[in-house]
């Protein structure tokens, strides 16, 4: 999971000219915690299952440089959409046929949300 996001904020970092290799002047580093909770479908049920719901996701960005702290930005309680009738779909299925590549879909979501929002943020 963690190698899932590393690669896709870096990837959307780097297509927007904001990924910096070395020590290039103004650059940033930047790191990041991520709290991924994974829930089933049916967990707290008798009726469990191996279908993953959407997942509830929080972060914390430390930016620094030169090993002083310039900001951390910290947001919680965060999960995807996938447009009304996706929402739609796992709402009346309670999750159920969710499975690794659905995962994986929300980890592209996440990651890019974040990297817009450092976008954002940036000016």
């Amino acid at each position: 999971m963690a190698e899932m996001f590393s690669r896709k904020i870096s990837q959307d970092l780097e297509e927007r000219g904001m990924l910096a290799f070395g020590r290039q002047a103004e650059s940033v580093e930047l790191s990041i915690a991520i709290d991924y909770q994974r829930h089933f479908s049916g967990e707290d049920t008798p009726f469990p299952s191996n279908s993953v719901v959407r997942p509830i996701v929080g972060y914390t960005i430390t930016a620094s440089r030169d090993g002083s702290v310039l900001d951390v930005i910290k947001r919680s309680g965060l999960t995807t959409s996938h447009g009304f009738l996706g929402n739609l779909k796992t709402v009346a299925t309670m999750g159920l046929g969710n499975d690794a590549a659905s995962e994986e879909v929300d980890v592209r979501i996440i990651a890019s949300g974040m990297v817009d929002f450092l976008v954002r943020i940036s000016g």
